[in-house]
C-alpha cells in the first residue's frame, strides 16, 4: 500500500471526522512531496507523517475511552476500560504508545520500539539538537530510510486499524460521505 492510498482507508476507522479530515490533508500534502523525490524534503515529510501517527493513536485512544454503543474489537477488563476513560490525553507521542502498550492495544510487531525512535526523532525539529543526538549534523539524519521507515509505521497502523477496529458500515458510509463536502 502507497502512503497515498491511505486516505481512501481513513473512513474506516477514525472516531473523529475532523481529524480524519485533518489527517487526510496532510496525507496530500505528504504525497506531493514524496513525489517531488527532493532530499530536502525528507524532514517535514517525516514529522508530518509522524504527527499523522501521532493522531491517529490520539484518536484511537479517544474511541476507546468515549465509546458506548459502538462495538469495538478490544478485550479489557471494565476496571482497565474505566481508568482509560479518566485518562487526560497529553499530545505526546511516546504518552500514547505507552497507554496502548499498558492496555495492550496495538499489536503489531515491535510497534513500540518503532513510535519510541519515531518520537525521538521527531524532538530533533529543534535544530540546536539540545540532547546532541547523533549525528549532530542533521544532514546526515534525514535520510530516505529513515522516511521509509517511518511511512511503514504509518501504514502498519492503518492496516491494524482496519482490520481490527473498522467503525460500523453506517458510520464509514457517512464518513466517506463527508469527505465530498471537503
Amino acid at each position: 500500500m502507497k502512503i497515498s492510498e491511505l486516505k481512501e482507508h481513513s473512513s474506516t476507522f477514525f472516531w473523529d471526522f475532523n481529524r480524519k479530515n485533518n489527517v487526510n490533508h496532510n496525507l496530500q500534502i505528504v504525497t506531493s512531496m514524496i513525489n517531488e523525490k527532493k532530499p530536502l524534503y525528507y524532514k517535514p515529510i517525516f514529522l508530518i507523517i509522524s504527527s499523522i501517527i501521532e493522531c491517529c493513536l490520539y484518536d484511537f485512544l479517544c474511541r476507546v475511552a468515549k465509546h458506548r454503543h459502538e462495538f469495538m474489537n478490544i478485550t479489557l477488563e471494565p476496571k482497565a476500560l474505566s481508568k482509560i476513560r479518566d485518562i487526560s490525553l497529553p499530545n505526546k507521542l511516546k504518552n500514547f504508545s505507552d497507554i496502548c502498550k499498558k492496555y495492550d492495544l496495538l499489536s503489531i510487531p515491535e510497534v513500540h520500539e518503532r513510535i519510541y525512535k519515531v518520537a525521538e526523532i521527531r524532538n530533533r525539529i529543534h535544530i540546536q539538537n539540545q540532547e546532541k543526538s547523533a549525528p549532530p549534523y542533521e544532514r546526515a539524519l534525514w535520510t530516505k530510510d529513515l522516511v521509509q521507515m517511518c511511512e511503514n509505521l504509518l501504514k502498519d497502523i492503518y492496516i491494524f486499524m482496519c482490520e481490527h477496529h473498522r467503525r460500523p458500515e453506517h458510520i464509514i458510509a457517512l464518513s466517506k460521505r463527508l469527505d465530498d463536502t471537503f
